[in-house]
């Protein structure tokens, strides 16, 4: 039994000392990783258990030194391994463990078997897979080699030479050429400096000029400013001096028509004159309608215009109803547009004491007609008449001298004030006094 061990690491001893070929070697690395997933875990040294999951080509590449260095020197392992090479290659490892000649196989993978089958000669396998060369005759075939080489490498070397004296010559002309070309360009560029000299002068002296005349243009319009604002200045006084002598004038007039209304007045009182009224309620009883009862019925030269027929004493101002809703709040109902007309001409009588008259198209098929708002009388056309008729008629029942007021942008209604004698503004501008109340 010790003589038995002691031939096995003898024999593991040898294997380990025998340098294999890189041939040999990496036969012995391919069939030794492609048997070594057959072999279970107990067979496999612990440091090559981890490759059997590996691809056989990763195994082969990862586990290679591991894997030889095991063969070497586990004889166990090397046994277990041979074993399933030898099942693996059939009658090629059948005939190399026992020694049969195997003439037709290739070298290389009849000494990887032999190596790890450890048969007997296996070393002289091992021998004669490694390639012998003749050294006279490869020394002569690599001096050919060198000398084709040689003769090849003048002739590229008399080619490129050629080559690059053509070049030469080529480079020579080129700057030949571009030394004449060089000296033209040099001209033209002292040429160039010489224009832009003079063209920096010519430059500069227009640039003085254009200053001059800048300075000239600026004092010039220094003075037409001066001059305009002067004019404004005085264009402002003139408008202040009229405005203030249309304002005397306006002044007198009131107080003048105030002093003939008292004394009209007192002469009733002395004359026991009864009063007869507006000649507006004459028109508004015709109707049935009653001025003064309590209800909810709802450009800026032409506003100051419209402020100041206003001042005027004793001045009636009848307005187109419709007409005035339509322009300023269109987008409501009706009835919501009468009681917002009325509701505003009301405040407008309480701040201006103007007795007021509103008039609107017809009261058929209409809807929350309410008594008017005190100091507004509210008059709605009847039958067939439109609310125009109606106006004209007011109109025509004032007295001539009495201010009257028409507020309408239908130019029929306007026109028709304006050839009684009265005045007449646009809906917009009563609708533009209204929201300032």
């Amino acid at each position: 039994m010790a003589e038995s061990e002691s031939s096995s690491d003898a024999a593991t001893h040898h294997a380990g000392s025998v340098s294999l070929p890189d041939a040999v070697r990496l036969r012995v690395i391919s069939l030794a990783s492609g048997v070594l997933p057959a072999l279970s875990p107990a067979q496999i040294p612990g440091n090559l258990r981890k490759f059997r999951r590996f691809t056989a080509s990763r195994r082969a590449k990862m586990a290679a030194t591991p894997l030889v260095a095991a063969l070497a020197t586990d004889t166990e392992f090397r046994d277990h391994v041979a074993e399933k090479v030898v099942l693996t290659t059939g009658a090629l490892g059948e005939a190399v463990m026992a020694g049969a000649p195997v003439e037709a196989a290739d070298p290389v993978d009849v000494a990887a078997i032999a190596y790890l089958t450890q048969a007997e000669g296996w070393e002289e396998w091992v021998r004669l897979a490694t390639p012998e060369t003749d050294s006279h005759t490869e020394v002569e075939r690599a001096t050919q080699q060198l000398e084709q080489q040689l003769e090849k490498a003048k002739s590229t070397a008399r080619s490129d030479l050629d080559k690059a004296r053509k070049d030469l010559a080529l480079a020579r002309r080129e700057l030949e050429h571009m030394r004449e070309e060089s000296k033209q360009l040099a001209q033209q560029l002292r040429k160039a400096e010489r224009d832009l000299t003079k063209l920096t002068g010519d430059l500069s002296a227009e640039r003085g000029r254009r200053a001059a005349d800048s300075s000239t243009h600026a004092a010039e319009i220094r003075r037409l400013r001066a001059q305009l604002e002067a004019a404004n200045v005085a264009a402002h006084a003139v408008r202040d001096s009229e405005r203030v002598g249309r304002h005397v004038h306006s002044a007198r007039l009131a107080v003048l028509l105030a002093t003939i209304n008292e004394a009209t007045r007192g002469l009733r009182d002395e004359l026991s004159l009864e009063d007869s009224g507006s000649p507006a309620d004459l028109v508004a009883t015709q109707w049935g309608a009653t001025p003064g009862e309590p209800g909810r019925v709802g450009g800026t030269d032409e506003l100051a215009r419209l402020e100041q027929l206003l001042m005027l004493p004793k001045v009636h101002v009848i307005v187109d109803g419709y007409n005035v809703t339509k322009t300023g709040f269109g987008g409501i109902s009706l009835e919501r547009q009468r009681n917002r007309l009325v509701q505003g001409l009301a405040g407008l009588a309480a701040q201006t004491r103007a007795e007021i008259t509103v008039v609107f198209d017809g009261t058929h098929h209409l809807v929350g007609i309410a008594p008017s708002a005190r100091g507004v009388r509210v008059l709605f056309s009847q039958g067939a008449q439109i609310a125009d008729e109606l106006i004209e008629q007011l109109v025509r029942a004032e007295p001539a001298g009495r201010p009257l007021l028409v507020v309408s942008s239908d130019k029929a209604v306007a026109n028709s004030a304006l050839r009684a004698g009265g005045h007449a503004v646009p809906s917009q501008a009563l609708i533009e006094r209204l929201s300032r109340a």
